[in-house]
């Protein structure tokens, strides 16, 4: 279910994505600011070209470099893997479904973080055409919220590999 609601939040993030840059694009100045210090003030630039391939180019990784990674992990053997309760999780009754999980959540992830730099792009337009000054404090709220975001998939994740309450009594006895 979630390969398929994933799937379809990508092509969307991708659409959001690039009809951002395509609007922007002729309206911001070159060069655009590039790097900000801890206060959120510009403390360097780029030009606009370099900008938006460098923005294109890292958006195209998360959103399809990320979960072709997971897919990678499909092929890899199991003693590279990391996961809690490895043994019973990659039993080949369960391997495929597992990594599914990890492909979904490495997805999930990817998209989240586009949805981040979607955010910072949009700061970062802002400070371009000079309606702000800075890009904080809203930078750092949605830096919180992001890892707050992250935090949460990684407990869903330990949680979902806890050991089923009938295998943790047979491991007991």
């Amino acid at each position: 279910m979630w390969s398929s609601v994933n799937k379809l939040m990508i092509g969307l993030t991708f659409c959001v994505c690039f009809v951002q840059m395509g609007y922007w694009y002729d309206r911001l100045p070159d060069p655009m600011p590039s790097h900000f210090d801890e206060t959120g003030q510009v403390d360097g630039q780029m030009g606009k070209t370099y900008f938006f391939v460098f923005m294109g180019t890292i958006q195209t990784v998360f959103l399809f470099g990320i979960p072709a990674l997971g897919t990678l992990v499909k092929r890899l053997p199991d003693s590279v893997l990391n996961i809690p309760n490895k043994k019973y999780w990659l039993d080949p009754q369960r391997r495929a479904e597992t990594l599914s999980v990890n492909v979904d959540v490495l997805s999930t992830i990817g998209l989240m973080t586009s949805w981040l730099l979607i955010a910072i792009f949009h700061l970062t337009v802002l400070v371009a055409i000079k309606r702000r000054e800075t890009i904080n404090p809203d930078f750092y709220w949605i830096l919180g919220v992001y890892l707050v975001g992250v935090t949460a998939v990684a407990v869903g994740l330990m949680l979902k590999f806890r050991l089923p309450v009938s295998e943790t009594k047979v491991q007991v006895h």
